[in-house]
């Protein structure tokens, strides 16, 4: 399977910004529409591409959850190759935006390892901690710029920077651009940039689905590396929204250490949810969700994607 990126056209709109709404307002709806639902759970494939088109191909479990008081925590388990079976990252977000994340190698024996400096990628791919939290409002400045058009589709353009001078997301990082489509408020790509304003990666989300009355998913996220030429491309193949896959004890320290979660989820819940929820599209992604409305939406990710 080779991936090829290819140019798509991006004009700005000639009409400018005469609606009226502010970059907040439309950041605000963005994170509204497509918040984190509380519990998720994912079965994802990895696909590293160096800048030769060499692929390392990876089999990942991700387990999301979401608190009443605002906490997020994330658990990503790798799965396949077996050499990699049973790899962990834990990271958590307190309900006052303190974040921490952790490394289970099971190598090292029963201990977790911390891992320093959200803004660094981990495990060879080109995400950080960072980019698996969602965005705080309070903890950004926002400013419009000039409206696009990409293909037929309209977007927003918005400039996230970070209210502190000085944030845990790594010294190089200045801001990100959201691109923003108008008729869905969903964000389709992220460009990062250092404080010199030079861009670092893009992050693009593709196969887009919606799940619900205003939420929509993507099925596909391509995260590229413009200073190392690499790239990281994720396909989700199986998404449930039930907290019967994502009990709490699974963001404990005792659950991998004991390792657990090499045998969860038990395979009794997909019997269970078996038929529940199936796209449209074909492409037998469970979509389960209590008000599921599976929808093929165009995509219009700035950036065409050939797998």
């Amino acid at each position: 399977m080779a991936l090829m990126l290819t140019a798509t056209w991006i004009i700005p709109c000639s009409a400018g910004n005469e609606d009226g709404l502010t970059a907040r307002f439309i950041m605000g709806e963005a994170l509204r529409r497509h918040e984190l639902f509380p519990h998720v759970f994912e079965e994802q494939t990895l696909i590293l591409i160096d800048r030769a088109g060499r692929r390392d191909i990876r089999e990942v479990r991700r387990f999301s959850s979401r608190a009443m008081d605002g906490s997020v925590r994330f658990l990503m388990t790798f799965e396949n190759p077996p050499e990699i079976r049973g790899v962990a990252v834990l990271a958590v977000e307190d309900a006052r935006g303190e974040r921490s994340a952790r490394l289970y190698l099971p190598a090292y024996g029963k201990r977790l390892l911390t891992l320093h400096g959200e803004g660094g990628d981990f495990l060879g791919t080109d995400f950080s901690i960072a980019d698996l939290i969602p965005e705080r409002l309070s903890e950004h400045r926002y400013e419009r710029r000039e409206d696009q058009k990409i293909g037929d589709v309209y977007c927003f353009v918005v400039d996230a920077f970070p209210v502190a001078s000085e944030t845990e997301e790594g010294p190089g990082l200045g801001f990100r651009r959201h691109t923003i489509r108008k008729d869905i408020f969903f964000i389709i790509r992220t460009d990062y940039y250092d404080r010199r304003h030079r861009l670092i990666k893009t992050l693009s989300r593709h196969d887009l689905k919606r799940l619900g009355k205003e939420m929509w998913r993507p099925n596909m996220i391509l995260m590229k590396n413009r200073r190392h030429l690499h790239q990281t491309l994720i396909k989700i193949h199986r998404r449930i929204f039930s907290q019967a896959y994502v009990p709490a004890e699974i963001f404990t320290s005792a659950w991998l250490l004991n390792n657990r979660h090499l045998t969860w989820p038990d395979r009794r819940l997909f019997r269970q949810t078996a038929g529940l929820g199936e796209d449209s599209s074909g492409s037998g992604t469970a979509q389960e969700h209590p008000d599921a409305e599976p929808a093929p939406a165009p995509d219009a990710s700035a950036g065409e994607m050939e797998p």
